[in-house]
């Protein structure tokens, strides 16, 4: 967990740093550090301190937890719910940035199905073909902007020039990605072969997402919501 945590950190602070240090972001990109990362530590701390105290409790009790927590944790991490909950609390990729000062949940995000990752989220993979998945797509130092347009001519059209128009204001600061369910000629965006990206992230019909380069999902929306993305684009970022 220490380690887990550690990495989190650095990344966390990494990106931001670069950023602002080339002049690329406002200063006060540096300040959501802290309010994303020091509950984390807070929470952490609480936890091992408690676990600390219970397994390494004098007397009768703490003499029956050292003599079974070894049996008991092992049947614990089989066991399918529990095992998955521990391995994110344990790896540290259950963390959640809600609140954070840079995420933002448009209005149109109220379409997207409930079970969907919101802004704050870990982005979650997805199989896109028998080769490709949509975590490559998050590779690299750059935010990724996810346009998933479904089998909709209308949103691949509207998602093109939006996308388009990103890159011709942020260069290589967001990476704009046009998901589509179809092939098509001449080739535009990439394709969702199974629908699996689409489905994991409720974007039936359309939604956008602004995926950081730690993997965290900084924006959610719909198509109507072209302006709000917009306006969080010019406060994250000195566009070139």
């Amino acid at each position: 967990q220490g380690m887990n945590t550690g990495i989190q950190d650095a990344y966390n602070l990494g990106w931001k740093l670069a950023l602002v240090v080339r002049g690329e972001a406002p200063a006060t990109l540096l300040d959501s550090y802290d309010a994303e990362r020091r509950p984390v530590g807070e929470k952490l701390l609480r936890f091992t301190d408690r676990l600390f105290a219970v397994v390494a409790g004098g007397g009768r009790v703490g003499r029956v937890v050292r003599r079974l927590a070894p049996t008991l944790a092992v049947r614990l991490i089989g066991a399918p719910y529990v095992g998955r909950r521990l391995a994110r609390f344990i790896s540290q990729t259950g963390i959640r940035y809600r609140n954070s000062p840079l995420t933002t949940e448009a209005h149109g995000a109220a379409r997207i199905d409930e079970h969907a990752p919101r802004a704050g989220d870990r982005a979650p993979d997805a199989e896109l073909s028998s080769f490709r998945r949509l975590a490559e797509l998050f590779h690299g130092p750059q935010h990724t902007l996810l346009f998933f347009a479904g089998g909709s001519t209308a949103l691949i059209d509207h998602f093109s020039l939006l996308a388009d128009e990103v890159a011709a204001r942020y260069g290589p600061l967001v990476k704009p990605v046009l998901l589509r369910l179809e092939p098509a000629y001449p080739p535009v965006g990439v394709v969702d072969m199974r629908g699996a990206a689409h489905r994991r992230y409720g974007a039936d019909p359309g939604a956008i997402y602004l995926v950081r380069p730690d993997g965290y999902i900084a924006f959610r929306g719909a198509e109507t919501d072209s302006e709000v993305l917009r306006a969080t684009l010019r406060a994250r970022f000195v566009s070139a």
